[in-house]
């Protein structure tokens, strides 16, 4: 990889991008409900500050790459007991079997970002 800290901050800002939308998006349909008296109570931590390495470390192990006879693309693996990932419509419709690929780590613990070490 040419430039590993731009790519990791890339996909920093990527997977930011990802979960904000997932939090601030409901998926099927919405119902009105009163919540007038409910009462939340915010428990608030400190939260340690992570470096950029530290947050790719941490997340890069949950990315996919997926691929398919006419498409390829990623996705996040949401649940690993369900085996459960989300990626694109367009990168598994009308077929019937695609490929899942984790990043897998050399022997020095360096990511390999090979194409060719995956397929």
């Amino acid at each position: 990889m040419k430039y590993p800290i731009l790519s990791k901050v890339v996909l920093v800002l990527i997977l930011s991008v990802f979960l904000l939308n997932l939090g601030c998006h409901s998926i099927g349909y919405t119902q009105e409900t009163d919540l007038s008296d409910i009462e939340i109570e915010v428990i608030s931590r400190p939260r340690p500050e992570l470096s950029v390495d530290e947050i790719y470390n941490k997340t890069v192990r949950s990315l996919i790459w997926v691929v398919s006879d006419k498409f390829q693309g990623s996705g996040v693996l949401i649940d690993a007991d369900l085996r459960l990932a989300v990626t694109n419509l367009h990168v598994v419709k009308d077929n019937d079997e695609v490929a899942i690929f984790f990043p897998v780590r050399d022997l020095h613990g360096v990511l390999i970002d090979e194409r060719d070490f995956y397929l």
